[in-house]
């Protein structure tokens, strides 16, 4: 039975990488788990690089500098690849995605408690950084979507679309993030993380039709229980990965 079931996965393996517009056999194992473990289409927009092909995850939070005043992981998450537009002046981040079932009561759906409470978080860690207060929270923009205009955004139910202030540059360039939160009941949240140029944020409304594609709910359901990945893991090494940090502003020295 597990020789069949690592036949199948191997044949998903294929299939992915010839139907997928995605780069680097990194990324492409990625569509391969995200696809068979969590129901979600990973793909390279047009106009975007994959990146590099080393298995590497990142931790990162809009705004998270390398002298954080915050102790712990607070707002940050696990990113597991990135795409860079060919002018590079756009980068995206794909989530690391988990598993997140159940309800938390009978009107809040885990995945749309997950959303809310990971824009509140990193909002609250991008503002802190600059030592701002919690007046400064309501200043970031935080625009929500529903019905028709979330399913733009790979069939999502509910999408959360932040603008964080970057006082400090990330990799040196990127001067704006844009956050995409995207909910789907009884499934696993997706939060992309856009990172723009000067120039890149001039094209804003571009970009973001860019990432609509990137990342989405298919039509099937996820794996029912954590424990029925664990062959597809063993197969593709995902958490095998190396976990690197991504801040703004420079290293401490």
């Amino acid at each position: 039975m597990k020789r069949l079931l690592v036949i199948a996965l191997m044949g998903l393996f294929t299939m992915a990488v010839s139907a997928k517009c995605v780069g680097g056999q990194w990324l492409r194992q990625l569509a391969v788990y995200n696809d068979s473990v969590f129901g979600v289409n990973t793909a390279v927009p047009t106009g975007f690089v994959g990146g590099t092909d080393a298995m590497n995850l990142m931790e990162y939070a809009p705004n998270d500098t390398w002298k954080s005043p915050l102790a712990g992981n607070r707002g940050r998450y696990l990113y597991s690849a990135t795409a860079l537009s060919k002018d590079k002046e756009c980068m995206i981040l794909y989530p690391y995605l988990i598993f997140v079932r159940s309800k938390v009561d009978t009107t809040l759906d885990m995945a749309f408690a997950c959303c809310q409470k990971q824009v509140a978080d990193e909002i609250e860690v991008a503002v802190a950084q600059e030592g701002g207060d919690r007046a400064s929270l309501s200043a970031i923009p935080v625009t929500r979507m529903g019905g028709a205009e979330a399913m733009q955004w790979g069939h999502a139910d509910s999408v959360y679309i932040v603008d964080f202030p970057v006082a400090k540059p990330c990799l040196g360039r990127f001067t704006h993030c844009v956050a995409v939160y995207m909910g789907k009941s009884g499934r696993t949240p997706i939060f992309l993380k856009i990172l723009l140029t000067d120039k890149g944020y001039a094209r804003r409304a571009a970009f973001l039709a860019a990432a609509r594609g990137c990342m989405g709910y298919l039509g099937r359901p996820m794996l029912a229980e954590q424990k029925s990945a664990l062959p597809t893991n063993a197969l593709l090494n995902i958490h095998k990965a190396r976990v690197t940090r991504l801040r703004h502003g420079e290293p401490l020295p």
